[in-house]
């Protein structure tokens, strides 16, 4: 993809043993779903992409980007990255 023909949908969810879930839908820009990912369990979140808050709700954050956004989680240490995905290069 990477020519502008997506949109992220992000959503946060705090749990009461303050452990968070991310669930992470791709769309195509038409509206179709591209792919959808969930991760749970971490400790902490980081956020390096460019993000619009669209809702801020009880323990819930919604997120949405223009941009592909990848999204991993490290077990052993228990924190979930979300960070834009890299465009190859054209040469």
């Amino acid at each position: 993809m990477g020519d502008g023909g997506a949109v992220t949908m992000i959503m946060v969810r705090e749990y009461g043993d303050k452990t968070y879930e991310v669930r992470l839908a791709l769309y195509r820009s038409g509206g179709a779903l591209i792919k959808e990912e969930s991760y749970s369990g971490a400790r902490s979140i980081s956020i390096d992409a460019n993000v619009d808050i669209v809702k801020i709700g009880y323990k819930e954050l919604y997120l949405i980007s223009k941009e592909e956004i990848e999204i991993s989680m490290d077990p052993s240490k228990k924190t979930i990255s979300v960070v834009r995905r890299a465009v190859p290069t054209q040469r």
